[in-house]
This record gives structure tokens, sequence and C-alpha cells, in this order.
């Protein structure tokens, strides 16, 4: 490694600097400070303003870490190796102070505040003093940009939509802040952002970008740790260098972020997704860190494009998997993995990668492929939705079949597969006593919460008597043939029954004999064959809904979840 320098600076010493542009370089990990981090900083920079007798601020020392620069080929431009984060968030609140003195009318203080946002280089051009590609076009035109264009550009990204909120964060607190000066709210904002300007900061230079790499894992080793998939990106660009004209490798990178952020706003989401797919091509590691290190040690450079590439089709199907909608369901395929994020199995993920692995491969066709996730979803409504059986024993079979299956699939590999997770299935009669107690009602909150799970019981029984394959149901809603008073007893299975909105809503509290009279519009066959056996009841008491739940519960168990090939 080159010799590197460490200095004491400031934050003015930094973005004062006459001809210094500073970028983020393409192994930095995402803007992901959030709402506790900048509360940590805001609080710091309170805490450290004072004020002598006479009023006048006092600026106190005050640390807060390190950022390593590393030279570029060009001679006035600089790296942000590490201390994005900070550094990004200080300019957001330096953009903060200047509009809150435009909005005092303090013109005079506005060039000053803006000279560290923006300069202008020996041939008069524009530039801004910190450059953020992953930011753009919102970071620069929106944040950094004074005055702001008129056509505001909306944040579409997570870090976008991150580093807004940041900005409104900051602007909201402060400008709350200043208005307890009354008349000084100027003096204080001034010292705001002098002591902004004047925190400490280590500020290590490295002459090169691969010994940047080295320092910025380093760095990281300690305190908080990178996320997985941030250590991943970081060796994957050190070894991928950028080839003119696209950054190949940062922009795969970037689609793969993208197509993980829909899932949810959980910081472990991305992280999830890298273990998930790592069980689904090697094998299950104890931890990140050791997913990390054979990650370094057995992926060789030659082999690397491919990795990403495969990594990128499987962050894909990936986002299908976890992000499959109920109310958009087109196919049967649709169906079954809306289905299983009903029953909440993140567990079957990396053998889900795994299928549509051999599927993106043309190896099985989508009826295949189908009727395999077809069966866990059978295995995980009797194991997981009804019996709430622990996960451990499932995940240890998943662990072993799904690089099985990604890396030499054969139709034995399923077949053993169904037959391990026939062994561990639950029997009937533990299945018949989870399934009878199984309810919903609008009435109890206890039950309430059982929506989902029993608006699928319904529709997929449903589809089971129409043996057919189109996948049509979204207008179905729960109908209580009892009149639903909030009990466990008329919450049950056997006492429901799947009805259009239309009808549902016509039906009411009336009497048995008029609900049927109604229930004889519908074209559900669970509908129909209810009515051919129960025409001449003139009431649904409690022994009607306890045989009718025992009914179900064998029909479901022997048939409709059946588990075969």
């Amino acid at each position: 490694m080159d010799i590197f320098k460490a200095e004491e600076r400031n934050i003015r010493n930094i973005l004062e600097k006459k001809e210094i542009k500073y970028t983020i370089p393409r192994n930095q990990r995402d803007y992901v400070w959030e709402t506790k981090q900048w509360k940590e900083l805001l609080v710091d920079i309170y805490t450290s303003i004072s004020f002598d007798e006479n009023g006048e601020i006092i600026l106190n020392d005050y640390f807060i870490g390190s950022c390593v620069l590393s030279d570029t080929k060009k001679k006035n431009i600089k790296s942000i190796v590490d201390g994005q984060q900070r550094l990004t968030t200080i300019t957001i609140i330096l953009s903060v102070i200047y509009d809150l003195f435009e909005e005092n009318n303090q013109t005079k203080l506005l060039e000053g505040i803006y000279s560290y946002l923006l300069k202008k280089d020996d041939d008069g051009d524009d530039y801004f003093v910190i450059e953020n590609n992953a930011l753009e076009p919102y970071y620069s035109e929106v944040i950094l940009n004074k005055p702001i264009d008129e056509n505001d550009i909306v944040p579409i990204s997570e870090q976008e939509k991150r580093i807004s909120e940041c900005y409104s964060f900051f602007y909201t607190n402060l400008k709350s802040k200043i208005a307890e000066f009354e008349e000084h709210e100027i003096d204080y904002l001034k010292a705001f952002r002098s002591q902004l300007l004047n925190l400490k900061i280590i500020e290590i230079t490295v002459g090169n970008q691969i010994d940047a790499y080295t320092i910025f894992e380093i760095l990281n080793a300690k305190g908080k740790q990178l996320e997985l998939g941030d250590r991943m990106k970081n060796w994957i660009l050190k070894r991928l260098p950028k080839q003119f004209p696209t950054d190949t490798a940062k922009s795969k990178w970037n689609k793969i972020r993208e197509s993980i952020e829909p899932i949810s706003k959980s910081d472990n989401n991305f992280s999830n997704f890298i273990k998930h797919f790592w069980i689904s091509k090697y094998e299950k590691l104890k931890d990140e860190d050791e997913i990390y290190h054979y990650f370094k040690t057995e992926v060789s450079q030659s082999e690397m494009p491919n990795f990403l590439k495969e990594l990128q089709e499987s962050a894909l199907d990936y986002n299908r998997i976890a992000t499959a909608n109920r109310k958009k369901i087109n196919s049967k395929l649709d169906f079954v993995l809306s289905s299983l994020i009903t029953f909440r199995t993140s567990q079957i993920r990396p053998i889900a990668l795994s299928l549509f692995s051999v599927y993106n491969k043309n190896l099985i066709s989508e009826k295949e492929i189908t009727k395999y996730l077809e069966i866990l979803e059978h295995f995980h409504f009797i194991y997981t939705a009804i019996c709430s059986t622990p996960a451990n024993k499932v995940e240890k079979i998943y662990h072993k079949y799904a690089p099985l299956i990604r890396n030499n699939f054969s139709k034995k590999i399923i077949y053993e597969l169904v037959e391990e997770l026939n062994s561990i299935k639950p029997n009937y009669n533990t299945f018949k006593r989870n399934f009878l107690v199984k309810g919903f009602s609008n009435k109890n909150k206890d039950l309430k919460v059982n929506r989902s799970i029993v608006n699928y019981i319904l529709q997929k029984i449903e589809y089971y008597k129409q043996n057919t394959d189109e996948f049509a149901i979204n207008n179905l809603t729960i109908e209580h043939i009892a009149n639903d008073d909030g009990t466990e007893n008329t919450a049950r299975i056997g006492n429901l029954l799947p009805l259009s909105k239309n009808i549902n809503s016509n039906c009411g509290d009336e009497p048995l004999k008029d609900k049927i009279i109604k229930y004889s519009n519908s074209s559900f066959i669970m509908v129909n064959e209810f009515i051919k056996h129960n025409s001449d009841k003139e009431e649904w008491s409690d022994k009607n809904i306890g045989e009718r739940t025992t009914a179900l519960a064998k029909l479901s168990y022997e048939k409709v979840w059946k588990l075969k090939i």
C-alpha cells in the first residue's frame, strides 16, 4: 500500500478548497442514514454551541470521525472513499441553512453559505463541490441547486426519498430551534452554521483507488458492520474495474438494488436476498462473515462477471417471489406465489430462487415450476398456516435441496424433496385439531386478523371444486351463514362461504331461508353445494357448523392440499 496522509481538518477546510471536486466512488454503500443518525448529529451540533457572557459565539471542538479521500487521474478530483454519509448529510444541512437565510431575507449571507455547495473553476464554469451520481438528478437539482427549479424533480429511488426526508428533518427541526431565540433567530442560525463548519474530522488521503478500497474495508471492520451487500459490492467493483464507455459492473449492481428495493423498507432486505441467493447456489453458512469470506476466496475474478449476471437474474426473481400481489393474479403461478406470501414463509425463498433459475434456463416449463411451487404452497398451508410448526426442520431440507436443484436439476431430486416434506408434514389429527379452531370474525379483533388466510382457504377450495386453471376469482368476500356474533363458533370455517361483494352485502343478518334465496345468485360451486344439501333447514346450528368444519378439514387434508407430483 502507498503511504497515506492523515491530518486534522474541519468541515470548512474540506469544502472550501479551491478547484477541488469530491466524487462518491462506485464502491461506496448507498446513502443509508435515517432519523436516528440525523438526530444524533443535530444534537451533537446543538450541544457544541455555547456563548460567552457578552452573547458572542464560542466555537467548540467536536470530533465526528474520519473521511478517506483518494486521488484520481484528474488532479482536481478526489474520491470520498469513506465518509459519504456524514459529508452528504452536511451538504444537505448547508442547503437547509441557505433556505432559512433566504426565507429571513438575509441575502448577504447566501453567497457565503452557497460557496460550500457550488464553486466556479478558473474558466468561470460552475461545479458542485460534492458530486454523487447515485443520487442524480434529485441531489444536485433539488438539494444543491439554488434557487430550486420551479419544475420540482420528484424523488424516485429509496436513496432519493431518504435524502428528501433528511432535508425535511433538518429544515423542520432547525426552523423550530431558531424560533426559540425570537429576535436573535439569525444570530443563532449563524452560530449553528459556524459550529457545523467547525466540526473536526480526520482527513486520510490515499494515493490510489485500489488502496482506497482496502482502507474502506479496514475502517468499517469495527463499529456497525457494513451490510453483506455493501462488502460484496466493494469487492466486486475492486475486482471488476470500470471499462469504457460504461461501468457495467456498477450498472448491474444498481439494477440488483432496484429489484430488491420495492420488497419493503426493512434494512435487512438486501442482506436477506444475498443470503437466500447464496443458500440456493452454494450452501447454508453460519453467518454473513462466513458468506463474505467464502465469496472472496472461492469466487475468482474470472467467475465474477457470471456471478454478477446470475445475481441480477435472481434479484428479478426474488422481487417476484417476495412481492406477488393477491389482487393482481393473472396465472396459477401468481396465485401460488401470493399464497406463500400470505403464509409468511420466507424460508422457501432459496428453493424458489433455485426453481426459477432452472425455469429461466428452459429446463422446466411454466406448468412444471407452478406445480413444484404449488407443492411448497400445499406443504406450508398445513405446516405453517394451520399447524404453526417451527421452521427449523423444513429449513434444513430446503438448504439441502436448493443448490441441488439449481446446479444439478432432475425430477428425481424433486421427488426426493417431496418425500422429505411428507415425512415431516403434521398428521391428520394434528391438522384437524388446528383447522377446527381457525376462523374469521369482523366482530372479534383476535379473529379478524385471519381474514387473509380464511379468504385464501375458501378461494383454494373453490378452485379445487371448479377443477380449472382459469384463475380469475378476485371478487370474493367472506359470508357468515349463521350471523357473525363475534364468537369462535360462528367464526369457524364450517360457517363460512365465499360470495361476491354484491351478493354478500344483500344478505345482511337475515334468517337462513332468506339468505339461501340470495345465495342462489352465486356461481360458486361451494355455495351451490351448500344450497343443495341445506335448503330444507330452518336454521344453521352449532352442530351443523361443527359437522361442516370437520368435513372441510378432511377434504382439505386428503384432497385440496395433498402433497404429490
